[in-house]
């Protein structure tokens, strides 16, 4: 795998994208990996409705994906590495990223079910003359 860091084993690994190749409005989203990650320092861990703790979850920070600075070229490495982890969660800024996981995943799990946060999903079938966006 080509990451920039490695955490420790786990089942769950955390895969930080750093890109924004398509981004039409504001670029910056490849740093959101790192941001997302300095943010979650002050998460509870503990969730009163399940009766269970994060610390209880085996999962390791595999760093951040070196990726190419092309759509077809990040859409490989991505897949290629989430074809590599058993439960990979993806971080991400730019709605591109979601689509090699899901798509290395759903050949993995027939009953795949994704778990997606955005404030707008961007569900079109091309925006700005381009599928990849």
């Amino acid at each position: 795998m080509r990451f920039l860091g490695s955490g420790v084993e786990g089942e769950v690994s955390i895969i930080g994208v750093p890109f924004d190749g398509t981004s039409c409005f504001r670029p910056g989203s490849r740093f959101a990996p790192d941001g997302i990650r300095f943010f979650s320092q002050n998460l509870e861990l503990f969730s009163p409705k399940l009766g269970r703790s994060l610390e209880e979850v085996a999962f390791r920070d595999m760093g951040n994906l070196e990726v190419p600075s092309t759509p077809e070229g990040m859409f490989d490495v991505v897949y290629e590495n989430c074809l590599e982890v058993e439960k990979p969660v993806i971080l991400g800024g730019e709605h591109s990223v979601t689509f090699p996981g899901v798509k290395a995943l759903k050949e993995r799990f027939e009953d795949l079910t994704v778990v997606h946060f955005d404030a707008h999903a961007d569900l079109r079938d091309e925006y700005t003359g381009t599928k990849l966006s």
